[in-house]
């Protein structure tokens, strides 16, 4: 919705070219897609269709003049069966082939996480941001003022946290671990 939104405000009317998961084309409603020639690429999550040909097509429609606009820019996300790339390992491959930057609408924009926060109608520091990532997820967050806590599950890998930059609020090793760590919060308010 956060793209749909952008895409309404900043390219209005523009015909775009969906990489990614065909389930999210109805939060895209209002929005025109094409498979060929449009004025926009838009890079939503990593799936089957990210393929050679759809790559390719991306890339030399950006190259013919198309904005580049991402829905999140997070480089692998968990599955079943183990991690796997996400959008924005390819978002890099594109950026770097074509010399044009994506506009990055979600995580890790500061303007997706200020929009969740007009949405729940919260200041920041009544919000805590729970993820997996402690780039795209959780320091992000902080940099708009919301509390972030790192929960060592799913894609969670230790040395990420080392090299990350800065630290989490918080880091749990459970969801289950939150409702304890939400009352030692409030406790000490």
């Amino acid at each position: 919705m956060a793209t749909a939104a952008y895409l309404r405000a900043n390219h209005p009317g523009a015909r775009c070219f969906l990489l990614g998961i065909d389930d999210i084309a109805e939060d895209l409603e209002g929005i025109e897609l094409v498979k060929g020639r449009a004025d926009v690429v838009v890079v939503g999550g990593a799936d089957e269709a990210f393929h050679f040909d759809n790559l390719n097509r991306a890339f030399r429609m950006v190259l013919a003049g198309a904005a580049l606009v991402a829905m999140q820019r997070n480089l692998s996300w968990m599955e079943a069966d183990g991690p796997s790339l996400d959008a924005g390992a390819y978002i890099l491959g594109l950026e770097a082939a074509t010399g044009v930057d994506a506009v990055v609408v979600g995580k890790p924009s500061p303007d997706f996480f200020r929009s969740g926060l007009d949405l729940l109608g919260l200041p920041a520091e009544r919000v805590a941001m729970v993820g997996d990532d402690v780039l795209y997820d959780v320091l992000a967050a902080q940099a708009v003022g919301i509390t972030g806590v790192l929960v060592r599950t799913g894609k969670f890998r230790p040395e990420h946290l080392g090299a990350a930059g800065g630290s989490p609020d918080h880091v749990v090793d459970s969801l289950a671990d939150l409702p304890a760590l939400i009352e030692r919060t409030r406790e000490s308010d």
